[in-house]
């Protein structure tokens, strides 16, 4: 194979190189007759990108197949290192200016890349990259099964997406409805309230096209949405997206025909119910977990006045009261102490409950830790 990239798509080639660095760490390279394609995958296998060079993207195109057939074509493919070629187009803003033109050549009997850049002044720099063969590397997805599309400029995407500016965010879950879409946080923190959450809702007139038949949440790595709509703004293509339900992979298709095309296929994440469930009950816990009183370092404190009534009525709250060390040492104007309950008010507690206090402080102790373990979430 040999190909030769002209000065004015040097540039767009060495972004698409940049953009699938961003996915996987190794370069995949299939030769055709009417063109190049070059792709990668992500090593948990939840993304896949393709970029499809057209013969009319190169100012001169040679596949070498020659008259191969459809099944000795299907052997010359190769994969090479990806930070070995983005090393080559690590200067994107220096390309336009000091590459004149780009050469690919593939030699299948030394297993050898070679890219070779012609600068100004004649300065041409060679770089030589040892290739092995491999199998066919191709997503299984069918986009004109998914019920639901939308159509975007990527500015509008990007100005959303930069709301999210947590460095360790690695998820975001797209809400769609008939009426807008909804960008918030995707964080599997057992305490929701040590993280931030954002929310960016975007109404179906800032599309170029909003077709939504089925409301749906997809959860997506954020990583992989940000290295394609960096690549889209910088060339001003528009991209489109299909997708069904959470679980089904989302797609996203872009084209400059008649010069190259691309793919970006990302798994979405399956919610299960009795997690969901789950999450809910534990939310719904918190607050008779953690009651204001708990805060207090007076172990009296730590159990409510009309849960704690006794069967034998004459020395409820004012026997701890008297034996309790953190009572006897409190000031005077501040007490920890909840307010005293009257005969009546004890005998409608719940009876059951009347153990938990007995003129012990070592007894009484001992009670109160097994509240806290019964009133703990499951």
């Amino acid at each position: 194979m040999k190909c030769v990239i002209g000065s004015t798509n040097v540039k767009d080639f060495g972004r698409a190189v940049h953009s699938l660095a961003k996915i996987g760490d190794e370069l995949y390279i299939e030769p055709g007759q009417s063109g190049v394609s070059c792709r990668t995958i992500s090593s948990s296998r939840s993304a896949y990108f393709s970029y499809n060079f057209e013969s009319a993207f190169f100012t001169h195109y040679d596949g070498g197949l020659g008259g191969q057939t459809a099944a000795e074509e299907d052997t010359l493919r190769c994969k090479v290192a990806m930070k070995a070629v983005l090393n080559i187009f690590k200067g994107i803003h220096s390309l336009e200016r000091t590459v004149q033109r780009c050469k690919l050549v593939l030699k299948w009997d030394e297993a050898k890349l070679i890219i070779q850049l012609s600068c100004h002044y004649g300065i041409v720099k060679t770089h030589n990259i040892a290739f092995i063969e491999c199998d066919a590397l191709q997503a299984v997805y069918n986009k004109e099964s998914c019920p639901n599309s939308v159509v975007s400029e990527p500015r509008v995407l990007l100005d959303a997406l930069s709301s999210f500016h947590q460095q360790t965010l690695e998820e975001i879950s797209f809400c769609f409805t008939s009426r807008n879409l909804v960008l918030k946080t995707h964080i599997e923190e057992p305490d929701p309230s040590k993280v931030v959450h954002t929310l960016v809702t975007l109404t179906f007139g800032e599309f170029e096209a909003y077709n939504i038949k089925n409301n749906c949440e997809l959860t997506v790595c954020l990583k992989e949405i940000r290295a394609l709509l960096t690549f889209l703004g910088s060339v001003g293509l528009s991209t489109k997206a299909y997708f069904s339900d959470p679980g089904s992979p989302i797609i996203f298709t872009f084209d400059s025909k008649p010069l190259y095309e691309g793919t970006l296929v990302l798994a979405t994440l399956v919610q299960k119910p009795e997690v969901v469930n789950r999450a809910a009950n534990r939310s719904g816990q918190e607050p008779r977990v953690s009651p204001p009183s708990r805060k207090d370092s007076s172990g009296v404190g730590e159990t409510p006045p009309r849960n704690n009534t006794s069967g034998d009525s004459g020395a409820d709250i004012t026997s701890v009261q008297n034996v309790t060390p953190e009572a006897a040492n409190a000031e005077p104007g501040g007490s920890c102490l909840p307010p005293p309950m009257s005969h009546q008010d004890a005998l409608d507690g719940d009876a059951s409950q009347g153990a938990t206090l007995i003129p012990s402080s070592d007894n009484n102790r001992m009670a109160q830790e097994d509240e806290e373990e019964e009133d703990e979430p499951v």
